[in-house]
């Protein structure tokens, strides 16, 4: 009773149920496999309020979830419109066709994409991406947020879709910090886990007086209530300071200084290393000297003695 799009759905669901199923003098409808052969298709409902264990066990994570079944296991989700004619074209394509049916649920799960540009004000604030659908209500106890961030920057309003165009012809390590979640992603391993990201964001002038934003990320896991449809959570602290890059060209003279003064350097290291050499050279020749008036006077010590 607290599913409000099943409760909306249930008088279509009953009377669709009625002709397919057949009963009180009305034949049940009968749908042609690939092969030809006439099938008959039954239309059963589960509560999933009754039956937690088994819905968990087949993965029902929004309600109303409908699924056709064969009879050796295999299903496939109906995602369309929940109209009569809808449902029946789905038996009847599905029915004749062999490819595409699974064992598996997962198969056939899907996320959502979120694109566009939001105008905030420059004040802390903090964007949230809850998971969920127009027609659906979600179980939230199965609920998982996991999500691949394409791209993620800030810009000023005026930039609009060319907000790239400022970032031409910046340094490497201020690029790398205009997008640094781009092409990341973000996995919750377990159930009631929600990804919180805090941004830290400065505004830079670049040298061509164009404004750009550069911010921090770090990113932590939050448990949350088994009750409570977990999301993806962006928390932004925009600073009230800016970065002015300048750009500093050297006249032809500073190289020539430069250069000039890295031949000295090299001169006068050269210069030190022929006195060390010089003063090692002299020193051993003088120790070689002293070492053999030693040796001839040793020897006639000896010959006395003997």
């Amino acid at each position: 009773t607290w599913c409000s799009h099943c409760r909306q759905f249930a008088p279509a669901w009953a009377e669709l149920a009625a002709k397919v199923n057949g009963g009180n003098g009305t034949a049940a409808m009968v749908f042609k496999d690939k092969s030809g052969v006439e099938r008959s298709v039954r239309m059963i409902k589960m509560n999933c309020v009754d039956f937690q264990a088994i819905c968990r066990e087949k993965g029902i994570d929004a309600f109303p979830t409908l699924r056709l079944y064969k009879s050796d296991g295999n299903m496939f989700v109906f995602g369309g419109k929940r109209s009569e004619e809808a449902l029946v074209d789905f038996i009847t394509k599905r029915v004749g066709q062999d490819a595409g049916w699974s064992r598996d649920h997962n198969h056939f799960e899907y996320g959502c994409n979120a694109k566009g540009r939001l105008e905030v004000p420059r004040v802390p604030g903090r964007l949230e991406l809850t998971a969920g659908t127009g027609d659906q209500n979600l179980n939230s106890k199965m609920t998982n947020v996991s999500h691949f961030i394409k791209h993620l920057s800030f810009s000023d309003p005026n930039d609009g879709r060319y907000h790239r165009k400022p970032w031409a012809g910046l340094p490497r390590d201020v690029t790398r910090h205009i997008t640094p979640v781009d092409g990341q992603t973000f996995v919750s391993h377990k159930f009631h886990e929600t990804w919180i990201h805090e941004l830290k964001v400065v505004s830079t002038v670049s040298p061509k007086e164009k404004t750009v934003y550069q911010f921090s990320h770090q990113k932590r896991l939050q448990t949350v209530d088994p009750e409570e449809i977990p999301q993806a959570r962006f928390h932004f602290d925009i600073e009230p300071f800016s970065i002015l890059i300048k750009s500093e060209s050297k006249k032809w003279y500073d190289f020539g200084t430069s250069l000039l003064a890295i031949m000295g350097g090299a001169f006068v290291v050269m210069r030190l290393m022929s006195r060390v050499s010089l003063a090692t050279s002299t020193s051993l020749r003088r120790l070689m000297k002293s070492a053999s008036g030693s040796a001839r006077a040793g020897g006639e010590v000896i010959g006395h003695f003997d």
